[in-house]
């Protein structure tokens, strides 16, 4: 048995570890909005630890990990002319202006855009081993010109007479660029996986 004069430092011990682990344990958790998914990631290296991806909730990560979100809920995506420049391509230079094109009849347009597009949970992964948190900057680099190459099909009449095959034609080509990344994260996935194999018969 302890001497009674031992008792004071041993409960000053037990007292200041327990304050410690509860403290710790504390920051072992993180939260996901409402209107988020997360996957967990270390906080320093943003490296994944997890490959499920969290829905909206209080969860345990663990120490030192914490989560990456991305909305679950439309986006809107505008890019549109501010009205400060009178000339077509005045704003080209800006991501988030119109699009400047070129039509079949060598006229110079500016085309307001604006769409909206939601994230998939089961795609939230592929988007961020790919592109980590720069994966709207991607879409909007392609998407821009995926739309001017589109464009250059057209006369500058097409796009007053034609206005609705347009728009249909140009959302087909914004949902083509999410399936070619699927196909393309999928085709990684498979060498990756491939290449795991190999290294393990290797190994053996």
């Amino acid at each position: 048995m302890l001497a009674e004069e031992n008792y004071a430092p041993v409960c000053l011990v037990a007292c200041v570890i327990i304050f410690i682990s509860s403290f710790l344990v504390g920051f072992s958790w993180r939260t996901v909005d409402y209107d988020q998914y997360g996957i967990v990631v270390n906080e320093i290296s943003r490296a994944v630890v997890s490959e499920q991806v969290y829905d909206s909730g209080r969860h345990f990560v663990g120490l030192g990990n914490v989560f990456e979100t991305f909305n679950k809920t439309v986006t809107q995506e505008e890019w549109l002319g501010s009205g400060n420049s009178n000339e077509p391509g005045g704003e080209a230079g800006k991501t988030t202006g119109p699009i400047t094109i070129r039509t079949k009849d060598g006229q110079r347009l500016d085309l307001d855009i604006s769409f909206q597009y939601q994230i998939k949970k089961e795609k939230v992964l592929q988007l961020y081993h790919s592109y980590g948190r720069s994966y709207r900057e991607f879409f909007v680099a392609i998407g821009r010109a995926r739309l001017r190459d589109r464009a250059s099909v057209y006369s500058s009449q097409d796009f007053f007479s034609k206005r609705m095959v347009i728009e249909s034609d140009f959302s087909k080509n914004l949902a083509d660029i999410q399936a070619a990344e699927s196909e393309a994260v999928s085709e990684y996935e498979k060498t990756t996986q491939e290449n795991r194999v190999t290294r393990a018969s290797k190994s053996k």
